[in-house]
């Protein structure tokens, strides 16, 4: 048996993950493991018709403050939220694995590690003291051994030095670059007029600039409301492929699906969300879209950078192309069943 967990905060790690479970689903027994956002998704893309589906408690919230991720606020809510039938289910189920798969869940990379079973880490970032700027020793030595043994660390993104999310990465003996594991979504739905689309994260509670958005003199397709120029849908992911940008707060796999999907990018985190910040980075060195600070937004900028977009149309549509040449989930695959 596989045993597969997925990180539940946010969307983005189910999304990333599931073709892959699709695949392993179709050779070996496989159970996973998530919460939050990440089981919603999973549910509603059926995962259960393939796989046994489980749930458990959220075993961890995220606490920022201005600046950074909160060491401390983050390990005391781990405390606060341990549950401990979650905790025996989990170690029961790593008991019984003869191979563990690991999407970013700290979780998941404790039990293997305490365990001992072969694992292979599915992530974009290695290097978590980022996060965690006045305790980055600890965290750094924490990094280390929880990382260090591990089978393979698959990172799902493009190979340097064409990597969305370098900043975010340490060099690890057992790293592999396996390109872009989402499988962006296939709909075709579109609007009358030209538009972009809204997409942030669960963890992105800031919407004050949606008033900045429904001023602008283009469409932009969100889940929140309608006003002005802000159209509501309720999956706004059935609008990414026809769309002419896409706004997004800098997860991951949003990134790569656009990529993906030749539509280029506005990338506007959080300014507390260092992974992001990198990540907006990494998309504008790569000339595949533009990186807004969000203490500066505006419709003047917005618009502003919607039409710097078009000077990078031809490369966007031909880093799109090359990027769609990686089987990156026949890689995973086949690393984690050899």
């Amino acid at each position: 048996m596989i045993l597969f967990f997925v990180e539940g905060t946010g969307f983005g790690h189910a999304a990333r993950s599931i073709k892959l479970i699709k695949e392993l689903s179709k050779e070996e027994e496989l159970v996973v493991v998530s919460f939050g956002e990440g089981i919603k998704f999973l549910r509603e893309e059926k995962i259960y018709e393939e796989a046994k589906l489980i749930e458990i408690k959220r075993p961890y919230l995220l606490k920022f403050n201005e600046k950074e991720l909160d060491f401390f606020d983050t390990i005391s809510s781990l405390l606060k939220q341990f549950d401990v039938t979650s905790f025996k289910l989990t170690s029961s189920l790593t008991k019984e694995a003869n191979k563990v798969v690991v999407d970013s869940s700290l979780l998941g990379l404790l039990l293997s590690k305490i365990y001992k079973k072969e694992c292979f880490f599915i992530t974009n970032n290695t290097d978590l003291s980022i996060f965690f700027k006045n305790n980055k020793k600890v965290v750094d030595r924490l990094v280390e051994k929880l990382l260090t043994g591990i089978d393979k660390i698959l990172v799902c993104d493009f190979p340097p030095p064409y990597t969305v999310s370098f900043e975010n990465l340490r060099d690890f003996e057992n790293m592999e670059f396996i390109g872009p594991l989402v499988s962006p979504p296939t709909s075709s739905k579109k609007l009358k007029e030209s538009y972009g689309v809204l997409s942030l994260g669960a963890l992105d509670k800031d919407y004050s600039f949606l008033e900045d958005l429904s001023n602008l003199s283009y469409k932009v397709v969100n889940k929140y409301i309608s006003k002005g120029s802000l159209v509501r849908k309720k999956n706004i992911r059935d609008y990414y492929k026809n769309s002419s940008w896409i706004l997004t707060h800098g997860g991951h796999s949003t990134i790569m699906e656009a990529i993906l999907l030749g539509v280029p990018l506005l990338v506007s985190p959080s300014p507390n969300h260092v992974e992001r910040i990198n990540n907006a980075k990494g998309v504008e060195k790569l000339k595949v879209g533009k990186y807004l600070p969000r203490d500066h937004l505006s419709p003047l900028i917005i618009e502003r950078a919607i039409e710097e977009l078009n000077f990078f149309e031809d490369f966007i549509k031909s880093f799109s192309k090359w990027a769609n040449r990686f089987n990156s989930v026949k890689a995973a695959k086949d690393l984690i069943l050899s």
